[in-house]
């Protein structure tokens, strides 16, 4: 009994600790923050509320992001070959090939002759057979019946298709397409680079210290590289008619087409027959 009294006077050794919140250390005092007292009075203002239009704007815009989305999946469909994508975007024919017939030559898109733009079949000479074959490889390379609305896509078939007009157009009581184009091309005479020469060089004054390697104007360099090509169509293309500088004294003048009017007029297309498209 008395071990247990004295125990009990002893003092405890179980340590109580305490859990005091860390503070980071620094030399600054603290800033409390300051509140602004309320001064209005009532109730607070409510959020702002998106206007009708506002709503109807950014639906459209969505509307048109997944359309264009929705466009350009169709044609990387059509690209591959996996379908897909609307009349335009995509090809109505799986095969185009060149068949025989009585009057010469078609391109078939599947069962489907080619036609012109004025609904006639083109019809290529049996003479042609490789036009007909680069008519049928451009139609072949198109993935979608859209870029057959490009002409520098199917540039054969649309220089075989002017050839034939001009020659309907020919065969008509009153032919027009061939004098439009002539009239159009004499225009570009009096402008070809090749008729615009330099003037005639003026003489040295006298005391004039002419360089070493200045032994020819520029006219005379101009005349040289012009003189093969202008004796090429004075004695093959148009024999007889005499072609002058643009900016000579007769440059201009309307004497000097008669010549080539009469010629260019005489000029066929070949029959996309024969010396002409594909001759």
């Amino acid at each position: 009994m008395k071990r247990l009294i004295q125990s009990s006077a002893l003092p405890s050794r179980n340590f109580v600790c305490h859990h005091v919140p860390l503070r980071t250390l620094h030399t600054s005092p603290p800033n409390p923050a300051t509140i602004a007292s309320i001064t209005a009075s009532g109730p607070p203002p409510k959020p702002p509320a998106p206007s009708a239009d506002h709503v109807d704007a950014r639906v459209a815009r969505r509307r048109k992001q997944a359309e264009l989305l929705k466009r350009g999946r169709d044609m990387r469909a059509v690209e591959g070959g996996k379908g897909g994508g609307t009349a335009k975007t995509k090809r109505f024919w799986k095969d185009v090939h060149v068949k025989e017939v009585e009057g010469g030559l078609q391109i078939h898109l599947d069962t489907r002759p080619l036609r012109r733009p004025n609904k006639e079949i083109l019809t290529i000479p049996k003479s042609k057979p490789h036009l007909a074959t680069a008519i049928a490889l451009e139609w072949d390379l198109l993935v979608s019946a859209q870029q057959a609305l490009r002409h520098h896509l199917i540039p054969m078939t649309s220089l075989v298709s002017r050839a034939l007009d001009i020659i309907d157009d020919d065969a008509s009581p009153n032919p027009s397409i061939r004098d439009s184009i002539i009239t159009s091309l004499l225009r570009y005479l009096d402008t070809d680079s090749l008729l615009c020469w330099a003037p005639e060089p003026k003489a040295d004054p006298p005391g004039y210290e002419t360089h070493k390697e200045r032994v020819r104007s520029l006219r005379s360099i101009q005349m040289e590289a012009a003189q093969p090509v202008i004796q090429y169509l004075t004695e093959r293309v148009w024999p007889g008619v005499k072609i002058v500088p643009a900016l000579g004294e007769r440059g201009g003048d309307e004497g000097c087409y008669c010549g080539v009017d009469g010629r260019a007029a005489g000029v066929g297309v070949g029959g996309v027959g024969e010396g002409g498209v594909g001759g």
